[in-house]
């Protein structure tokens, strides 16, 4: 493994529907990527369903739809994505990007491939 990514999530345990957004960012995205799908052999999708096991123990146990993560190890892949990021240039920058994409999205910005730069990081592993 050692490669950062960011995973987001939105999800409602009451709605059918349970994920309503589930987004992957990879700063090395450009790496044999050519789809927004997520390939069901990916680290992503790996993560994701540890992440729908562990919510259907520890946050839709009992409701109607547990039994919808139970029964489909792969319910949380149905609408999941790769979303366009900004990409490293280097090998040894994953977790700060991630660590920029988080707080981009914790401050509801945007993020396309030009939200911030190598150079951006590079500044801010200085800053740190």
């Amino acid at each position: 493994m050692g490669h950062f990514f960011v995973i987001y999530v939105e999800f409602d345990v009451r709605k059918e529907d349970i994920f309503q957004k589930v987004e992957i960012y990879d700063s090395l995205r450009r790496r044999g990527r050519t789809t927004d799908c997520i390939n069901k052999n990916s680290q992503g999708a790996i993560f994701l369903r540890m992440l729908q096991a562990f919510l259907s123990k520890f946050a839709f146990h009992g409701s109607p739809n547990c039994s919808k993560l139970v029964e489909d190890p792969d319910f949380i892949l149905k609408n999941s994505v790769f979303k366009t990021c900004p990409q490293q240039e280097n090998g040894n920058d994953c977790a700060l990007f991630a660590l920029a994409t988080v707080l981009h999205l914790c401050n509801n910005v945007a993020i396309d491939a030009s939200t911030f730069s190598q150079h951006d990081i590079t500044e801010l592993r200085g800053s740190l």
